[in-house]
C-alpha cells in the first residue's frame, strides 16, 4: 500500500525506533489509502517547524488539521522525538475514525 517506505537509500530498518514525523507521514500514508482526503493547511506553523523534514511538513500538518496527531507544549511539534506504541495504537484509531 506504500505507507511504509523506509530509511532511504535501500535500508528499511523494521528494528528501529520512529520520529514523529516519520509517524506523522506514514500516518498520512494511511489517511489516505483507506479514502481520506489531507489538506495541509500551515496558516499557524509550529514554533520547529524549521526541523521538520521537508518530506514530512506537510503530512505533519494534515495530520494535524484531521485531529490525527499534535503538536506538544509550547506550539511545537517535536518531530525528532521518540513515536511510541501507545501513540500508535491511539492515532491509527483516529485515523479510521476520521475516515468512517
Amino acid at each position: 500500500y506504500g505507507i511504509i517506505n523506509g530509511r532511504g537509500d535501500g535500508i528499511f530498518d523494521p528494528e528501529s525506533a520512529i520520529t514523529r514525523q516519520e509517524a506523522a507521514a506514514m500516518l498520512d500514508r494511511l489517511y489516505t489509502s483507506l479514502g481520506g482526503k489531507a489538506s495541509a493547511a500551515n496558516d499557524k506553523p509550529y514554533a520547529d517547524d524549521a526541523q521538520l523534514g521537508d518530506w514530512a511538513r506537510s503530512s505533519v500538518y494534515a495530520m494535524r488539521e484531521i485531529g490525527i496527531m499534535q503538536g506538544k507544549e509550547n506550539n511545537r511539534f517535536r518531530p525528532k522525538d521518540g513515536y511510541t506504541q501507545e501513540q500508535a495504537v491511539v492515532t491509527v484509531e483516529r485515523a479510521f475514525q476520521a475516515v468512517k
